[in-house]
């Protein structure tokens, strides 16, 4: 905008044209003088009121200039005048609609939206007006978009056959290829509604297909472990167990990002973000760290309800963000809601703010890094193979050790415990002081922790040793924690005959 006002000639305000909105001067025949007065414009303002912006071209001098108004502008009654055949432009014509549209206590628009060429136009045109008659700009912000071109940049023409119908996008008609209804196009939008060229076609449509695919597969499968859910038996976040506490931080945190971008009307990096948090954090990360106490675990157990509810929640925001984008998703997701209480999405408002900043807890997302640092180590060591495979030896000290202990504090040895959720191995020990021997089929990983402290920074060293599973494969829970190979772990069997009597 600023270099457009910068370019810009001084503005004549008048065009001879035969058809717009006229400018009321009137000229003295003889002498060309031109006459305009605060009783002629009113007369003309009850005129057009009546009859409509045409009676200055179809009513006679008379009627638009009776002898009245000549007589108290200094003139003589039979003085005789023609209209004048300039109109206004039209950029000030349309550049002036604030003054129409605004209610008087408010002064300036939410958002002026329009094509990328209106900032040498309306978005202009409205701001020099508002500006010189009230000193404000007649918006608080503009959003501008770009216009549609096919794949290749090129502009849409039936000859080239490159033209995209919505209704086919939307429908699919004749054409096999489309129909994939209007969230397709929703999602199409928001993310290219910053582009100057905004590419359309089959392969990018299909794309777009298959990442809200990708969120609907996400969406079903919280909705799947949430079944048996009691909402009255959620668990408090300062009660659940540190990955879902780091779970529910990671959520704080994209809420808030997300909610700032949609008041910047930032769409594009709304539906990134989106996409980004349901893929990494929410599917790759909690869900399959937690899909084995979800499904194994006994029914009531806090351990399970926690995961339970760190999972309503992420529904429950994700679906309120992604309403304004995916609307027949969303909606489709309430229906199969199993809190039916809850009804539209669209009848919900935002969680409130502090209860979203509650849920941070910058100490333990800092604890977590460290193992998900760790957790890269393992992976890269093992590659494609199953981490359940594997045992671990993990040997720490100083901060690290004391870190890591409180993730896994009640015993050195586990199966169950924060670190071998993350991690996935079948069982994890935590050792403070080196290991006096090596298995011989062991292999060993070290590795570096980074550790902030007054402003300085700290190198923390591990030593992880990763060694073949020892345990017998479980059926139920296909853990290596059985002690004999033809029976269920103890914790299996605990879950399923929990609640005997």
């Amino acid at each position: 905008m600023h270099s457009k006002l910068d370019s810009r000639p001084y503005w004549c305000i008048s065009r001879q044209r035969s058809w717009g909105l006229p400018i009321p001067v009137f000229y003295e025949k003889e002498t060309n003088q031109p006459f305009i007065s605060k009783d002629s414009v009113q007369h003309l303002r009850e005129l057009v009121k009546k009859y409509g912006s045409d009676c200055w071209w179809s009513m006679d001098i008379e009627e638009l200039l009776p002898k009245s108004i000549r007589e108290k502008g200094g003139f003589r009654s039979d003085t005789e005048f023609v209209k004048g055949s300039d109109i206004l432009d039209i950029w000030f014509d349309s550049g002036s609609s604030w003054y129409t549209v605004l209610p008087e206590n408010i002064k300036q628009a939410d958002v002026y939206l329009e094509g990328i060429d209106q900032f040498g136009g309306w978005f202009q045109s409205s701001l020099i007006t508002s500006v010189a008659q009230r000193d404000i700009a007649p918006y608080k912000k503009i959003i501008a978009h770009g216009f549609v071109v096919d794949e290749d940049g090129k502009k849409m023409s039936k000859s080239l056959g490159n033209v995209i119908d919505p209704a086919n996008v939307v429908e699919g008609a004749n054409d096999s290829d489309l129909g994939y209804g209007a969230d397709v196009l929703r999602w199409w939008v928001a993310l290219s509604h910053e582009e100057s060229k905004v590419l359309i076609g089959k392969s990018l449509l299909k794309k777009y297909y298959e990442q809200i695919f990708k969120v609907r597969k996400t969406l079903r499968y919280l909705l799947g472990n949430l079944a048996d859910f009691e909402l009255d038996k959620r668990i408090e976040v300062h009660e659940m167990l540190p990955q879902d506490r780091y779970m529910m931080h990671l959520l704080s945190e994209f809420i808030e990002t997300c909610r700032a971008f949609y008041d910047a009307h930032e769409y594009k990096k709304v539906v990134l973000s989106l996409e980004r948090f349901i893929n990494g954090p929410a599917s790759a990360f909690y869900c399959r760290i937690t899909k084995d106490r979800i499904y194994c675990s006994s029914p009531e157990s806090k351990d399970r309800r926690s995961a339970q509810t760190v999972q309503f929640h992420i529904a429950d925001e994700v679906l309120k963000i992604l309403a304004p984008v995916l609307p027949f998703l969303t909606e489709e997701v309430s229906l199969y809601h199993p809190f039916d209480k809850l009804g539209s999405i669209f009848k919900r408002t935002w969680t409130d703010i502090s209860v979203i900043q509650s849920w941070k807890d910058d100490r333990l997302a800092e604890k977590i890094q460290h193992l998900l640092h760790i957790r890269d180590s393992f992976n890269s060591f093992i590659a494609s193979e199953d981490p359940v495979e594997f045992d671990l030896i993990l040997f720490a000290q100083g901060h690290l050790f004391s870190t890591l202990k409180s993730l896994q504090s009640y015993e050195l040895h586990s199966a169950t415990s924060p670190i071998c959720e993350i991690l996935q191995p079948s069982n994890i020990s935590l050792l403070s002081k080196p290991p006096v021997v090596i298995p011989d089929e062991a292999h060993v990983v070290e590795g570096v922790c980074k550790n902030k402290e007054n402003g300085k920074v700290f190198e923390d060293r591990y030593l992880l040793l990763i060694v073949p599973a020892e345990g017998s494969l479980c059926e139920r829970c296909r853990k290596y924690t059985s002690v004999k190979q033809t029976e269920l772990c103890l914790r299996c069997s605990t879950a399923l005959t929990d609640g005997w009597e």
